[in-house]
């Protein structure tokens, strides 16, 4: 192998500088760098197809991205009707991501299951969820609650409340971040009112969740 050291190296005309021909490849040593204006070019081997390039300011890693948009869903009761609720008994609501509203309903991954009306996520991390209930004929000073559900238990006893002000319909909310193993845990939504005799949630009640981060 013949070695050239030159400290410069300039085009004899022009402004152009052509190193090798086509088809050649110019190879910079382990512990050599190349510069351009003045900063280092860093040579990586090649990763995993579609991996994105991180640097830890000494080195760089090749890491996957998380699928955008993989882990969401939407479900509602819309296709299902109205659902029966007892008084001042927590009741779980049933779901679907078919049916209602054209392009409202999605399931990103296949993670709900319709059978159960549960959301198992197969991908850890923290999720924003929201469950929504709408129940019939709430009587004065009565109330509609709405709570997050997570394996099989009130997630933090946390529910979302309306207290009615005159005979008729009530809506009640709840919206929390919730941790997710990526395993085994699940989310469900459940629903309660106290008028003291058996009504109706609408089949406007819905569900949805995404995942916000690790």
């Amino acid at each position: 192998m013949s070695e050239i050291k030159v400290n410069k190296i300039s085009p004899s005309t022009g402004t152009d500088l052509d190193l090798g021909d086509s088809g050649d490849s110019l190879k910079v040593p382990s512990g050599a760098f190349l510069k351009v204006n003045n900063i280092d070019v860093v040579a990586v081997a090649p990763s995993t197809s579609g991996n994105i390039l991180t640097s830890n300011g000494s080195a760089w890693a090749s890491t996957t991205p998380a699928a955008s948009g993989s882990n969401s869903f939407k479900v509602s009761g819309q296709s299902l009707g109205n659902q029966s609720i007892s008084t001042s008994a927590w009741t779980k609501m049933t779901f679907v991501e078919t049916g209602g509203d054209a392009g409202l309903q999605w399931d990103k991954g296949g993670e709900f299951d319709p059978s159960t009306s549960k959301y198992t996520p197969t991908t850890a991390g923290t999720y924003i969820i929201h469950v929504f209930a709408y129940i019939h004929s709430v009587g004065d000073t009565k109330t509609a609650q709405a709570l997050i559900y997570k394996n099989g238990s009130a997630y933090y006893g946390a529910a979302g409340k309306q207290v009615h002000g005159a005979a008729d319909h009530a809506y009640a909310f709840i919206t929390d971040l919730v941790n997710m193993n990526g395993t085994s845990d699940y989310i469900e939504g459940y629903a309660q009112q106290d008028t003291g005799s058996t009504t109706n949630i609408d089949s406007r009640r819905h569900m949805w969740g995404y995942r916000i981060g690790a």
